[in-house]
């Protein structure tokens, strides 16, 4: 049997960053040569040959995918051995890419899509280079889990009351911590 001696690819992904859509790297998620468990893979951008980021979270990848089209975040989904969720939020800036946010839950992160952008979609190639990316992304919603006690019944569940909701103002994450569940999807 011939021994494994190069990485394997788990997962890839183009990541076009910038608003203009000039910049596009490559992403992809590797397992090291000889291991078989995927919670030892590593997250690895590419520019060209160059390496940028190399990120091993020592956790099952799930997902990778960018926040929109272009102008975008880079979106690492990962399932820890306990079951729970961790989401992991890359930007690009300068030729360097760095971590914007960590977050995790016993729930999947929900993305929340805006319904149309706001002002006009036909914008100038020079407005287009000066709008920041992310500024019409999607809120991330994580969800805070509690045991909940039914006094009727006996029964305890391990059900969502808050919600952290992040969104991107084109720089960082704000955050709206402890947003009752029932008000995770409104506008604030």
């Amino acid at each position: 049997m011939k021994a494994v001696t190069e990485n394997r690819l788990v997962l890839l992904h183009n990541w076009s960053p910038e608003a203009t859509g000039n910049v596009i790297l490559t992403c992809a998620v590797v397992l090291p040569p000889g291991h078989s468990e995927r919670d030892l893979s590593t997250l690895v951008v590419y520019s060209g040959s160059d390496k940028l980021l190399s990120f091993s979270p020592q956790e099952f990848p799930l997902s990778v995918f960018s926040s929109s089209e272009t102008g975008s975040n880079l979106m690492t989904v990962w399932v820890s051995a306990d079951g729970s969720y961790r989401l992991w939020v890359f930007s690009y800036s300068e030729g360097e890419v760095d971590q914007v946010l960590s977050a995790g839950s016993k729930l999947m992160p929900e993305f929340v899509y805006p319904p149309k952008s706001p002002g006009s979609l036909i914008v100038s190639r020079k407005e287009q280079s000066r709008a920041r990316p992310g500024s019409w992304s999607q809120r991330i919603i994580i969800s805070n889990l509690e045991w909940i006690l039914d006094s009727k019944s006996g029964t305890r569940t391990y059900e969502p009351v808050t919600a952290d909701v992040y969104v991107w103002d084109g720089e960082a994450y704000r955050v709206r911590k402890g947003v009752p569940w029932r008000d995770r999807l409104t506008k604030q």
